[in-house]
């Protein structure tokens, strides 16, 4: 029998996928051989002539899973596949069947197989694919992955439990992630007594730290669709202070933090060569991981000659500076193949956080 587990969530941003990273690596310790599948994706990435969702994807580059990609995400729901499913151009039961079929090659060739859900509970309801469903249909027990906190997880976990039980879908236990570390014991306690009457185990998950919710400039850069100019060999460094440069020169040097990204306007020609400059100093390149330049204004040519001779990390943006930063305070960092200080942390700490009997105690036996 494969050993099998769906990760769920109450919803964005709980880190299910970061979740779903440390229980593949952790079945491989427990079990041998472990696939993954992403029922039903919504973002997806083109390889080849195949849409796949981007954290099957993930999974395919992190674990060496390429060959079981068209396995590993059998349905993706793009912009238009609501709408089409409506108007009765998709078939539910060939969307089900496309899942069992997937499903049963994992089955065959691995010994463990983590599932990962989508959104919320409900996500793909319209079409006959809710996370409760699916959870049901492969016969895995369910993990709900939550936020950090008490009230809010609890409300949200009470919102999720009747989908389950309207699908007969086995839900094992709530996992709370991102937790304070010295609320974490207080936390637990007070869910694992709240939950008791739902017969739901509490595990406790992964810590809040910067490691994690700091973006890295390479992951910035992508988002903002720009390349990184100058030295791009920190492109992996990760960002951990965000300042807006609007004061004085001297200003915004003296609240310079270790690893900050500096948000200015192109014509702030004093701030950018004073910022250019310091990059050569080993202090200060300790506190500045690089310049956003923004604004439709091009940068005077002196300041982009010493710009290009520091080398200093640099992205422009024709976006203004308020806008960028803004975007950027609220920006959702995720985990990327390429992010290995992050995955290393993951797998060394994050297991020492969640030992592994806790982990087995979740997956079917």
């Amino acid at each position: 029998m494969v050993h099998k587990i769906f990760v769920a969530a109450t919803g964005q941003h709980c880190g299910k996928t970061t979740s779903s990273l440390l229980f593949m690596r952790a079945a491989q310790t427990l079990y041998g051989r472990v696939g993954f599948m992403k029922p039903v994706g919504q973002e997806y990435r083109e390889v080849g002539d195949l849409k796949v969702d981007k954290d099957a994807l993930l999974m395919a580059e992190v674990f060496g899973l390429h060959a079981y990609l068209p396995h590993m995400s059998p349905v993706v729901s793009d912009r238009s596949f609501t709408r089409r499913f409506i108007d009765g151009l998709i078939d539910p039961a060939e969307l089900t069947s496309r899942v069992l079929d997937c499903f049963s090659v994992l089955e065959r060739d691995f010994d463990a197989i983590v599932i990962e859900g989508t959104g919320h509970s409900g996500v793909g309801s319209v079409f006959g694919l809710s996370n409760a469903r699916v959870a049901a249909l492969l016969g895995a027990p369910v993990t709900i992955v939550t936020g950090g906190g008490i009230g809010q997880v609890l409300d949200r976990v009470a919102l999720a439990l009747p989908l389950y039980a309207q699908e007969r879908a086995t839900v094992r236990a709530v996992m709370a992630n991102k937790i304070l570390a010295d609320k974490r014991e207080q936390s637990l306690s007070y869910l694992s007594r709240a939950l008791a009457p739902n017969n739901l185990a509490v595990v406790g998950g992964l810590d809040y730290t910067p490691t994690l919710s700091s973006p890295s400039l390479r992951s910035i850069s992508t988002w903002l669709r720009q390349p990184i100019l100058g030295d791009t060999s920190t492109q992996d460094r990760l960002v951990n202070a965000l300042h807006m440069g609007v004061a004085s020169s001297q200003r915004v040097v003296d609240l310079l933090e270790a690893d900050t990204l500096v948000v200015t306007a192109s014509t702030r020609d004093e701030l950018l060569v004073t910022l250019a400059s310091l990059y050569d100093i080993p202090e200060y390149r300790t506190r500045i991981v690089g310049i956003i330049v923004t604004g439709i204004a091009p940068v005077s040519p002196i300041t982009q000659r010493i710009l290009d001779a520091s080398r200093i990390p640099l992205v422009r943006t024709e976006a203004n500076a308020t806008r960028t930063l803004s975007e950027l305070s609220t920006f959702v960092t995720k985990l990327h193949a390429s992010d290995q200080s992050k995955l290393s942390w993951l797998f060394d700490c994050g297991l020492q956080q969640i030992p592994l009997e806790s982990i087995a105690g979740l997956f079917s036996e």
